[in-house]
């Protein structure tokens, strides 16, 4: 820009950084364009290395145990599937089972919840048969193009979803025997002047999703073993999947847990009538203020070093962008760019640190070979007090 426009100092660097702002947002819209057309194999390699992370330090007992890398990654690889088996195949059994009893007792529900809105909000039967026909005569309008557009969506989701899972098992046993040399190929080809900090990097990357998973685990066990206590109490049914849920729910902070909660609650008014579903609701909120007051502060704090607004912010961004799995994932990204941030600030400190005792070292020498006499040291403490 010529000198001669006289522009305002404030002008031309506001200039400056517009100009460098909109290449870097440029670029990370063409980056998250081409992830999202390949969303399917991102987001099983993302959960790939997060269960990595989490099952890689059973492999490496069962390694210094002499075993070779493959027959230990096969046999936490198998362990691993035969528990899931074990956990839907109980799932579907427990369902399957209580469903006649859920079939009758809905259908009283229902009525229950007829006969309440009449006596409370005056609604007649006519009326919410009204309703009920405007809304089946919706779903009617839909057409047969709309129903085969609905099948067609359908069926593509769940390609994606078995191709995903499919891929993210594949990459999951790789990473289960070959991962652990990820640093030893680091140390190996990346160039020395980052080579230190990448190693340390991955390491305090593994460390981190090891500990978060673990810790978020615990805490969604408490909630569910909590959960299937007071639907028993109550006399809800499903108890168990139900539970299932409710610790599945808390790997999405916050939104989970209420998602899960509100599900028991919905199961209760169809099945057991209004006053059971308040008592569940009830119990869903007094889990979530024991999760916030007790289990959060003490498990899952120490762990993940976030603000809870930033949690928030951080799963409605990945719901946004990704649905359910970006929610899921959301946390523990923004966790690991935050332990990245952390790592490279305490390195900069130790630089800092380097120098300052380096120059106080000049100056105390040079104050001994002025005053002929050697001058007591600094200690480290109050250097860094200062």
């Amino acid at each position: 820009m010529p000198d001669d426009l006289n522009l305002p100092r404030w002008l031309r660097l506001s200039g400056a950084w517009g100009w460098r702002l909109v290449a870097v947002t440029g670029a990370f819209v063409i980056i998250g364009y081409l992830i999202l057309k390949v969303a399917v194999i991102v987001v099983a390699v993302l959960l790939a290395c997060f269960l990595a992370a989490v099952l890689e330090p059973l492999a490496r007992r069962l390694r210094d145990r002499g075993l070779k890398p493959a027959l230990a990654a096969a046999i936490v690889f198998l362990s691993v599937i035969a528990v899931l088996a074990g956990v839907v195949s109980w799932i579907g059994i427990s369902v399957a089972d209580q469903m006649d009893d859920v079939v009758a007792r809905s259908e009283q529900g229902l009525e229950d919840i007829q006969e309440w809105l009449s006596s409370e909000f005056g609604i007649s039967d006519e009326q919410l048969d009204r309703l009920q026909d405007q809304f089946t005569s919706g779903l009617g309008s839909v057409g047969t193009g709309g129903i085969a557009r609905s099948v067609i969506g359908g069926a593509r989701l769940a390609v994606e979803v078995v191709g995903g899972f499919l891929l993210m098992l594949f990459t999951l046993f790789f990473l289960l025997k070959d991962g652990w040399k990820a640093s030893a190929w680091a140390e190996k080809w990346v160039p020395g002047n980052i080579r230190q900090d990448l190693v340390a990097t991955m390491r305090n990357a593994s460390v981190v999703l090891r500990r978060y998973f673990l810790a978020i685990g615990l805490t969604g066990l408490v909630d569910g073993v909590l959960m299937a206590i007071a639907l028993l109490l109550i006399g809800v049914p499903l108890v168990g999947p139900l539970a299932v849920l409710t610790f599945l729910g808390a790997f999405i902070p916050i939104i989970g847990a209420f998602a899960a909660g509100t599900v028991a609650t919905l199961v209760a008014l169809v099945t057991n009538g209004p006053g059971d579903a308040f008592l569940v609701l009830a119990a869903t909120v007094a889990i979530q203020q024991v999760e916030g007051q007790i289990l959060q502060p003490f498990i899952f704090g120490p762990v993940i070093k976030m603000h809870e607004l930033m949690i928030v912010l951080a799963v409605a961004a990945g719901l946004t962008v990704g649905g359910i799995v970006g929610a899921f994932l959301a946390v523990p990204i923004v966790a690991l760019i935050a332990e990245t941030a952390r790592y490279y600030r305490g390195q900069s400190d130790l630089a800092a640190v380097s120098a300052s005792s380096e120059d106080e070292g000049a100056v105390t020498k040079d104050a001994e070979e002025d005053a002929g006499e050697p001058a007591a040291p600094t200690p480290t403490s109050e250097r860094l007090a200062e």
